[in-house]
């Protein structure tokens, strides 16, 4: 592990957000990290519905074994890079799409209620209740309304 963070530190990068949905949420875990300029880091706040969709996809990443520069890591870099402001409807229909292709027959909640019985999984992290909302309520640029059956 210290030839990783020697790494790190060479090339003046404070590295990437840890995610593991088994033990909790993600982030680097030290209040007031300091950045290469010697100031406090400030710590955006996560639009709520913006942290349902990335727990969702880092989930999917998880349970489809999903590879690098595919269409889900696209849409995960979008809502990272905007995590204070709500996503666009059309990744959350993104997103959804994905579950249905590639979890087949089941939610993304029952797959993750499938590694509930051997994992000690928080139950924030499985909240989908939001993006659930903008699918059942989905419509089209003309203003039509689109009958999506939710996968979250």
């Amino acid at each position: 592990m210290t030839a990783a963070r020697d790494f790190l530190k060479k090339i003046n990068h404070e590295g990437l957000p840890l995610f593991n949905p088994l033990h909790g949420e993600g982030g680097i875990g030290k209040k007031g990290s300091k950045t290469s300029g010697g100031n406090e880091s400030k710590e955006v706040k996560w639009n709520s519905i913006a942290k349902q969709l990335y727990n969702a996809i880092m989930w999917v990443i998880v349970i489809i074994d999903a590879k690098p520069n595919t269409a889900i890591y696209e849409v995960k870099e979008k809502v990272w890079k905007f995590k204070s402001y709500e996503p666009f409807p059309s990744q959350v229909k993104a997103v959804n799409i994905i579950i249905g292709k590639n979890i087949v027959g089941k939610t993304l909640t029952e797959a993750i209620d499938e590694l509930r019985h051997d994992n000690d999984i928080r139950d924030g992290m499985c909240d989908f209740d939001k993006l659930i909302e903008i699918i059942t309520h989905y419509v089209d640029k003309e203003g039509h309304a689109i009958e999506i059956e939710p996968k979250f």
